[in-house]
């Protein structure tokens, strides 16, 4: 039989004091804890009627672009100091995005859309002003001129921006900006002009009834009702059944060579063909491409520069 253990008074004092300081502990982390259940905080707080898209703080107001509405908000408290409704919309093939359509919405051929705000920005270079981009009426935009005494004011003065007989000579569509599939665009002042840099999300499934470019970029007009493209070079088209046709690998030693490239060098591969003028339809002239995405960056970077 093992004899029973016996702890010496030492042992036996110190382990007393070590139940006691745990006990402590925990009551001690008890309290905290019963503290944090409790507390209530009173946080600022805002709920749209609809899903937001883009948030925008300009001065002391935050605007939201949600769908069919634009809300601004104090930034003190959240709290909603004006709304501007941009939909539902009726739109119809014989109507324009600066057009009341009102007196069609019994014809056929019209359809009522949500207006959900695909791009949500401020431009300070001419005025103060809330620039919105919906995706309805051809992904153009509208201008919310904002008063030096009441930025909140985003209905008093309220533009669209849409040449229709300026898009209708060029067969191009500079003011349809945004695409209802997503778009991200970026505003740049330089040289005393405001330009737009666009990126848009087109597929297959997408099929608009005006020109919609898969990157440009474009200049705000000092008239302030639309906008206009450079030059032929101020956009590019990404087709989607050709997004994936263009491998990215490395060159021998014999291409580098001859294209300025390193072996180490990105390069990217494409085979084109010269289509007849004004036609997607292809001639039998065709051509391998390889472009160092060095210098693909570089062209990017000096065309944002330049405007």
């Amino acid at each position: 039989m093992k004899a029973p253990t016996v702890l010496s008074p030492g042992i036996l004092v110190l382990l007393l004091t070590l139940v006691q300081k745990s006990h402590g502990e925990c009551k001690e982390a008890l309290v905290k804890s019963e503290m944090n259940v409790n507390m209530k905080y009173q946080l600022p707080n805002f709920t749209s009627e609809t899903p937001i898209q883009n948030v925008v703080l300009h001065g002391h107001h935050i605007y939201l672009g949600a769908t069919n509405y634009i809300y601004v908000l104090n930034d003190k408290d959240l709290q909603k100091v004006s709304e501007y409704k941009t939909g539902p919309v009726l739109e119809h093939p014989g109507c324009s995005p600066c057009q009341d359509c009102s007196n069609k919405a019994n014809s056929s051929g019209g359809v009522w859309k949500d207006n959900i705000n695909m791009a949500l920005l401020v431009d300070t270079y001419y005025d103060d002003q809330l620039i919105s981009c919906g995706s309805v009426n051809r992904g153009t935009c509208q201008r919310h001129v904002l008063p030096p005494d009441n930025t909140a004011d985003i209905q008093s003065e309220v533009h669209c921006m849409f040449s229709p007989h300026m898009d209708e000579e060029s067969g191009q569509c500079p003011d349809c900006v945004v695409s209802a599939l997503g778009s991200k665009v970026l505003l740049s002042e330089k040289d005393r002009f405001i330009n737009f840099f666009v990126g848009n999300t087109i597929n297959s499934t997408y099929l608009p009834d005006h020109s919609l470019h898969s990157i440009s970029v474009r200049r705000l007009k000092e008239t302030l009702d639309g906008f206009k493209f450079l030059t032929d070079q101020s956009y590019i088209d990404v087709l989607p059944e050709f997004r994936d046709s263009y491998p990215i690998n490395k060159p021998g030693a014999n291409l580098a060579k001859q294209i300025g490239a390193s072996p180490n060098d990105d390069i990217l591969y494409g085979v084109f063909a010269q289509s007849k003028p004004d036609s997607a339809e292809p001639v039998n002239r065709s051509a391998v491409c390889a472009f160092p995405i060095k210098y693909v960056n570089e062209f990017f970077n000096k065309i944002v520069n330049k405007n």
